[in-house]
């Protein structure tokens, strides 16, 4: 008994690391996906609660920052099918992309709303969390290879999207 609350306790310390470290870089993630800051907050808090309410059936098989990542990725497509369409509001990320300019973050990720669902959720794992190719297999549950190939074929029809405007 002693030994599953230790365990329950490393988890819970092993989520709110990853909160601190890295809560930025999940809510660029959301609000790609979402388009919206207030439901990026809140896909952001209720993937931090699941990760938590399931500390004690957690079972390592990776890196805590995946499994978080997971939930906050199928939390954020749940709030999608719930709307049933994409959100249309004009919100930017000021401070979470510095290397872009605002008109820059903005073009990009109008194109990348034109993508197809799944190279652009690719896309958006690969570049505002940061996952390596592998973890982004892991998340999405497909084989490394049609990972490769839908971020290979969504950024030449990015790159397409952006030369028209």
């Amino acid at each position: 008994m002693e030994r599953v609350v230790k365990e329950q306790d490393n988890v819970r310390r092993s989520i709110e690391a990853v909160y601190r470290e890295k809560r930025g870089r999940l809510f660029a993630l959301a609000f790609s996906i979402l388009n919206d800051g207030h439901s990026a907050e809140d896909v952001l808090q209720e993937a931090f609660m699941k990760a938590i309410e399931r500390c004690g059936s957690y079972e390592e098989r990776g890196k805590m920052y995946n499994y978080i990542v997971r939930l906050l990725y199928n939390c954020a497509i749940d709030k999608l099918r719930k709307k049933k369409e994409y959100p249309t509001e004009d919100e930017t990320l000021e401070g979470h992309f510095q290397e872009q300019t605002l008109d820059e973050q903005s073009a990009v990720l109008e194109a990348a709303r034109n993508l197809p669902d799944e190279q652009r959720d690719v896309i958006f794992l690969r570049h505002y969390s940061g996952l390596s190719f592998a973890e982004i297999a892991e998340v999405l549950d497909a084989p490394l290879g049609t990972i490769l190939s839908r971020m290979r074929y969504g950024l030449m029809k990015l790159k397409t999207l952006l030369e028209r405007v």
